[in-house]
């Protein structure tokens, strides 16, 4: 699968996660899709779903989830590449903090 299919299909599990006329999904349903769907994918995975899942977040945001793949393409596994100033969303700078 190309990356532009993959980023479709990333893209379409946000949707069909969420419950009936909502427009974010439950933490405890994004950690799980994550799970699945980035295996082998995301080097950090395991640690930012356990972060995930520990936060005070409730849900996720369409932005959170697009924000999520996007960093797990670009950032690199010792963070040494991670922008502060960068317009990410805070829960991945939280989780960026966390782990230096």
């Amino acid at each position: 699968m190309s990356p532009d299919q993959f980023g479709r299909f990333y893209r379409f599990i946000f949707y069909i996660c969420r419950d009936h006329g909502r427009r974010n999904i439950q933490m405890s349903v994004a950690v799980a899709a994550w799970r699945l769907v980035l295996l082998g994918r995301f080097r950090l995975l395991d640690r930012w779903c356990t972060f995930a899942a520990a936060s005070s977040a409730l849900v996720v945001t369409q932005d959170l989830w697009r924000q999520v793949l996007d960093f797990s393409r670009t950032v690199h596994e010792d963070l040494s590449n991670y922008d502060t100033a960068g317009s990410w969303a805070v829960l991945l700078d939280e989780f960026v903090e966390e782990m230096r």
